[in-house]
């Protein structure tokens, strides 16, 4: 705290040097509502040319200002100072619209689009004001190339703000380059949040779990050479995700716990502050893996730590504010199954209700967790299997086509789980899509854990609801098409016997 103060006292000291202005030692809400006001009505009686064509600062000292004020933004952001941080953003934008543009301008237009998608989030819009902002700045990075902005506005960009208008894969290009720029610079705190931000990306957006990994040792490896260990701490819980999810341990419940090659979660808890934005990373992803891992009581458990953990900046205003909502719809809908408890059901109703309205809003990242919570719910409230079924086809079909493997999978999963329960004219075709699940875990997403976790456990299923004669063996049909690594399908009989479709 005394370090952040001593940044922030000597930034401001330096700005009102050089600029001749004065930004206050305190920073109240009416100093930012204030700015802010100023800051809108300069940019909204601009169209996106002027801005574009605005004359570049001639003194050196205005870009030196804005780069001090975008530091001392990412400092305070970093130790959840928001109001200063915010501050800071809008100070940086009024000089650039006012004074001139410079090579930190992006930064400071990125900055004050997060501020403006963060207050307007929820309302009859998504934040068009913050987005056009957001997508000045990346046109701004193509007319003033400049690594050291390029590494703090690329990924956090699309975090913060264009996710709300463009598909997350659509921006996995931009990453690589990124990193490369900041490890470049040598500014290893902007490459930390950058490799935050673009393997949470990468991920959520289904990136194969092996190519990622490959990805994430490289990175962890490079920031290791530079020796700051408390930096790492991102990667390392990013990383321990993706190996959980790739490890074939005999026990799935140790596979929800973030402890393994790269991270012991019970020390690194400790160390924790109580309200560290990493808190947030590790119980969201708690969250998931017991999720995935079916041990659903655990996973709701995570997501209540989540909600009262104190800064929920990060799952309420980012790209990761829907796939910690799915993954919520999805728990207590496998809680009120078990339990039939009603409260579960009108919880996750209302999560479902809040994904149609982004959708309606045109969030296109909102499309595929929607399409799923929708079968969800068709399937406890509808009477019409044919129905269902068209919703899961709809659903998976979305899923492929958008190249969202993880979410595919899950779909297949679920319309299986479905089929399965329903009966009827739906009953032939658990094992089919069962076997697309299996396939697309272990092939294409690279969830091999998963996969395990998969098979082991309809397996068991069969084998509980074995009948006694063969005929009745016949109807039960559970026997499971289990892809090998060779292209070929092997059967897995209910009593766990694997044969050849050839023999």
């Amino acid at each position: 705290a005394n370090e952040l103060s001593e940044m922030v006292t000597a930034g401001r000291k330096a700005v009102n040097q050089v600029l001749k202005i004065d930004i206050p030692v305190m920073i109240t809400p009416v100093n930012c509502i204030l700015t802010l006001r100023r800051v809108r009505k300069l940019f909204d009686k601009m169209t996106d040319e002027e801005i574009l064509n605005l004359p570049v600062a001639e003194d050196p000292k205005v870009s030196i200002a804005i780069k001090v004020l975008m530091r001392i933004c990412l400092n305070c952001v970093l130790r959840q100072k928001y109001r200063y941080g915010s501050y800071a953003a809008m100070i940086a934008t009024e000089i650039s619209l006012t004074i001139g543009l410079s090579p930190h301008t992006s930064y400071a237009f990125y900055c004050c689009g997060a501020v403006e998608v963060a207050s307007s989030f929820g309302e009859k819009s998504l934040g068009e004001r913050g987005i056009r902002l957001g997508e000045l700045s990346m046109k701004l990075l193509k007319k003033f190339p400049f690594k050291d902005a390029e590494c703090n506005v690329l990924p956090g960009i699309v975090t913060n703000i264009l996710h709300l208008r463009y598909p997350l894969r659509g921006s996995l290009d931009l990453y690589p380059e990124a990193l490369n720029d900041g490890f470049e610079t040598g500014d290893i705190v902007s490459v930390s949040i950058c490799a935050c931000y673009t393997f949470s990306i990468k991920f959520w957006s289904g990136e194969n779990l092996k190519s990622l990994e490959r990805v994430m040792r490289n990175t962890y490896r490079r920031m290791n050479d530079m020796d700051q260990p408390p930096l790492l701490l991102p990667i390392q819980i990013a990383l321990q995700l993706v190996l959980n999810l790739q490890n074939n341990s005999e026990g799935c419940e140790v596979l929800t716990v973030l402890t393994g090659e790269v991270l012991d979660e019970e020390i690194c808890m400790k160390l924790l502050e109580k309200k560290s934005f990493h808190l947030v990373f590790i119980f969201l992803n708690k969250m998931f893996l017991a999720y995935t891992f079916g041990f659903y009581k655990l996973a709701d458990d995570a997501r209540k730590k989540l909600k009262y953990i104190g800064d929920t900046y990060i799952i309420d205003k980012t790209h990761m504010n829907l796939p910690f909502q799915f993954y919520s719809a999805m728990t207590l809908y496998e809680q009120y199954r078990s339990s039939g408890r009603k409260k579960y059901l009108r919880t996750a109703r209302k999560i479902f209700k809040y994904f149609a309205k982004v959708h309606s809003l045109g969030n296109p990242n909102a499309k595929a967790y929607f399409l799923i919570l929708e079968v969800e719910n068709l399937s406890l409230k509808q009477k019409n299997i044919q129905d269902i079924n068209d919703a899961c086809e709809a659903c998976i079909r979305f899923q492929a086509e958008a190249g969202l493997v993880h979410l595919e999978a899950l779909a297949n999963e679920q319309a299986s789980r479905i089929c399965q329960e329903l009966g009827g004219i739906l009953h032939d075709k658990t094992n089919e899509y069962l076997d697309r699940a299996l396939h697309l875990y272990r092939n294409e997403w690279g969830a091999t854990a998963k996969y395990e976790w998969l098979l082991d456990k309809y397996k068991r299923e069969s084998k509980k609801n074995k009948r006694v004669t063969k005929e009745d063996a016949f109807l039960m049909n559970y026997e499971i098409h289990v892809p090998k690594n060779d292209g070929t399908v092997s059967l897995a009989s209910t009593q766990g016997i694997l044969f050849d479709e050839s023999s």
